[in-house]
């Protein structure tokens, strides 16, 4: 991959992570509020929280596959 492609790609996914990780905050308390009143519709939630976390994980595994490693956070790529 030419290195001129390798940083506007690095943005695009912290950009991602970003976003997931913002859902996934607003998802948490949501779930929690809904616990008590609709445990199902808080189930559904729990699994959609999961999901985002598992997705999170291919992508740190994508990133390391892919430039060798991923950071600890990923402002360091959007400020690139």
């Amino acid at each position: 991959m030419a290195k001129s492609n390798q940083f506007p790609r690095k943005r695009k996914i912290a950009q991602a992570v970003l976003h997931f990780n913002s859902a996934a905050e607003n998802l948490i308390p949501l779930e929690m509020e809904f616990r008590p009143v609709h445990p199902e519709i808080a189930d559904i939630l729990a699994v959609t929280l999961n999901g985002i976390t598992v997705l999170l994980d291919c992508i740190n595994k994508f990133s390391d596959a892919t430039w060798g490693g991923h950071p600890e956070d990923y402002e360091t790529w959007r400020a690139e």
